[in-house]
């Protein structure tokens, strides 16, 4: 009950924050019109926090990276695009020693791909522009098992395919490295959201196996993150 109601007041605190940080970013972003670049595209590093039951199976802060482009519409600071990305959830590797086992090693792996389209309202604030975005799109957790050293034929690898809805939102901020009034330019940029994730399969560590049939389980969950990201864009 103790660790539960952790949990939720860990969640609550984490969605209180980006709320309040969706609010500020908003409230400074309306302090300058001056809109420059129509094209960014972004090449971000990625911590991603499961959250809520995800994070009761999957404890670990996993890292992974991500790439986007946006484009401004007309000359309003609104601009649409798209992001694709990766993160490794869960890599372990088991080695079994003990006599009675056909297969030696076991390789677990469980990946997690995401594509969103991307709302973000972003004016320009001299060389700082922070922004408020919203996202919409897919997860898809690819999950296998491989069996590896055989004392015969190994067993065909396990894998599956989960596909999860994924939405949410957040904000963060650019600082351009160099201001000298020209469209084009490099910034370095940080960015915090909140992803809610529809219910899927993923695989858990698994515990070390007793039988020579043994299998890792798949548990089911939802998949909510915390995702925090930082790396460079590049405007024109």
């Amino acid at each position: 009950m103790a660790g539960t109601i952790g949990t939720v007041r860990t969640t609550g605190i984490v969605r209180a924050s980006i709320v309040v940080c969706l609010i500020l970013c908003a409230v400074i972003s309306f302090a300058d019109e001056n809109v420059k670049s129509r094209w960014q595209v972004g090449v971000h590093a990625v911590a991603s926090s499961p959250q809520g039951a995800f994070k009761e199976n999957l404890p670990d802060t996993r890292w992974g990276g991500l790439g986007y482009f946006t484009r401004r519409y007309r000359e309003t600071p609104v601009r649409f695009g798209l992001e694709v990305g990766a993160v490794e959830n869960n890599s372990v590797e088991l080695e079994l020693r003990s006599p009675g086992f056909s297969f030696r090693e076991l390789k677990l792996a469980n990946d997690m791909l995401f594509g969103h389209a991307l709302v973000r309202y972003q004016p320009v604030y001299g060389r700082f522009s922070p922004y408020v975005e919203g996202a919409f799109g897919l997860r898809a957790f690819e999950n296998s098992v491989t069996y590896l050293d055989c004392l015969g034929p190994c067993t065909a690898p396990t894998s599956r395919s989960n596909v999860a809805l994924s939405a949410g939102g957040g904000g963060g901020v650019s600082f351009r490295l160099r201001d000298d009034g020209k469209e084009a330019g490099v910034s370095v940029e940080v960015r915090v959201r909140y992803l809610f994730g529809s219910e899927t399969e993923y695989f858990l560590e698994p515990e070390l196996p007793r039988r020579d049939d043994a299998r890792p389980l798949p548990e089911r969950s939802r998949t909510d993150v915390v995702m925090i990201s930082f790396g460079v864009v590049f405007d024109f």
